[in-house]
């Protein structure tokens, strides 16, 4: 009786266990067609294919494998709960397919490191960074190197771009819209885009 009443006790602890685990968010990404979805919740198993971690070990995100086929990158809403991502290089680098960029619900909160996050990424023509928190970020270099198309991007916080600014091609105007103002920058050096920005900053303040 007493070895009965063990096995059962043993049963329901893994009963308990193995519910709780499969209970458990967890951040990762999968490609929908030609789709990367990035999400935090419990469905991993639910989707076929490739599951990718993150965060992620090495240089490039596991994804990277995909850069040929993917077209479009979504941070679902379930991954704005995410606070674990710390280091977001080359998240998309080299990606030149990649044509849009869904970043609303990404929870870059505890992010220190963006460098090269989107360099290479010779299809995108706007992009939506207005939900960044980019108040621990230490690199950001590199970060739209050779984005030879990207002529907007949506920010709060504009002076935080001012170095990936000069990283594009020479010649190449970059539209930094923050708040109410717009700001066009003409991007052949990095002394240029200082002096209109705060030029433009100073003027916006003082009118």
């Amino acid at each position: 009786m007493k070895q009965i009443r063990f096995l059962l006790a043993v049963l329901t602890a893994f009963v308990f266990t193995t519910r709780a685990w499969a209970q458990t968010e967890e951040a990762y990404a999968w490609v929908d067609g030609t789709t990367l979805r990035i999400c935090y919740d419990t469905q991993r198993n639910a989707h076929a294919g490739t599951k990718y971690s993150i965060p992620w070990t090495g240089e490039y995100p596991g994804w990277w494998e995909k850069k040929g086929v993917i077209t479009g990158a979504v941070f679902e809403q379930s991954f704005a709960r995410y606070q674990g991502l710390t280091n977001a290089s080359n998240m998309f680098s080299g990606f030149e397919s990649l044509v849009s960029i869904d970043a609303s619900h990404f929870n870059t909160s505890n992010v220190t490191n963006m460098a090269g996050m989107f360099s290479g990424c010779k299809q995108l023509t706007s992009l939506n960074l207005g939900s960044f928190n980019t108040g621990n970020v230490e690199d950001m270099s590199h970060m739209f190197d050779q984005c030879i198309n990207l002529v907007t991007i949506y920010e709060r916080l504009v002076i935080y771009y001012l170095v990936s600014c000069a990283e594009l091609v020479l010649g190449d105007h970059l539209t930094v819209i923050g708040y109410d103002v717009i700001f066009t920058v003409l991007c052949e050096n990095i002394v240029i885009c200082i002096i209109i920005v705060v030029t433009e900053l100073f003027l916006h303040i003082v009118i």
